[in-house]
């Protein structure tokens, strides 16, 4: 009996350890530096989805991208502004002291839409911060964003790509609408003329790419940014996030995040910074990255 006691307080005990360190572990932001070069995989086939090495660093001072003569993007994805835990402050030291080109938001504003205008005030002061730079804020929504009407999405600030495309510097920048799980469409590739410039897709979540690679919709396409996946918010053995709770398609194909090249096209799938259902993350940190996008010639 004494023995079945001990046993009980020591799983106890590891169960408290756990919650507390994740709960910590949702406070703590990690600032990444992702490169897109050119695909080296066959448009529109997605057989071959390869993660991609030396493509993805962590960044101790931003200050040090500053120089990077490529065009710069800070991706920031994921908010779930209720269960978001990194000041907005944060975001936009990086934004200031990287001297980036664009901000983009991912999409998942809110994970309950009476409790919205706490993902609208976040927005809201990287917008201000953006228009003060005189650069562009863009984005896109996410699943949990159906939940919001346009005008609820407008009072966020960012040029909302369902509307059109932006260029900044030498990339044409193009994002599709995320029409929620349960009756889930996937929307076409609204570009049809790149311009001769770099086509920079946002889709909130990464298994767009399956579908538009059906549909031989890739051709015009070089890289995606993406978000979703949180990063595997709970990195239990097993894969039991995974392989149990989550439907989509790519992170069963150990898809779920940093740099891959697949189907004719670099992308790159964030952590995010908020966090989804509960305030907890295990084995994955909160992330904002900056961008680079190698020039074509």
């Amino acid at each position: 009996m004494r023995f079945f006691i001990i046993i009980i307080i020591l799983l106890l005990l590891i169960y408290a350890g756990i919650t507390v360190y994740s709960f910590i572990e949702a406070h703590i932001l990690k600032i990444s530096h992702a490169v897109l070069k050119r695909s080296a995989t066959k448009k529109n086939d997605t057989d071959e989805i390869n993660k991609l090495p030396g493509c993805l660093f962590d960044v101790d001072d931003p200050k040090k991208l500053k120089d990077i003569k490529n065009t710069k993007i800070l991706f920031i994805s994921d908010l779930h502004a209720e269960f978001c835990f990194i000041p907005a402050e944060n975001v936009i030291k990086v934004i200031r002291e990287a001297e980036v080109d664009a901000v983009i938001f991912g999409g998942d504003i809110c994970n309950n839409a009476k409790r919205y205008m706490k993902g609208i005030s976040y927005l809201l002061k990287i917008k201000d911060a953006c228009d003060e730079l005189k650069i562009p804020f863009i984005g896109t929504t996410g699943n949990h964003d159906i939940f919001l009407d346009n005008g609820q999405i407008k009072q966020a600030g960012f040029t909302d790509l369902r509307e059109g495309q932006v260029i900044v510097r030498d990339v044409l920048i193009s994002g599709v609408n995320d029409t929620g799980k349960k009756k889930r469409i996937w929307d076409d590739n609204p570009v049809t003329d790149t311009k001769g410039l770099t086509h920079l897709l946002v889709s909130h979540n990464p298994d767009w790419l399956l579908e538009a690679a059906k549909k031989s919709e890739l051709d015009n396409v070089d890289h995606m940014l993406s978000g979703h996946i949180h990063g595997g918010q709970f990195r239990f053995p097993f894969r039991i996030e995974i392989n149990v709770i989550r439907k989509d398609r790519l992170p069963r194909r150990k898809v779920i995040e940093g740099v891959f090249d697949g189907a004719g096209i670099t992308f790159f799938i964030s952590r995010g910074i908020g966090c989804v259902l509960i305030p907890f993350r295990l084995g994955s940190y909160p992330e904002i990255t900056v961008v680079e996008i190698e020039a074509k010639n």
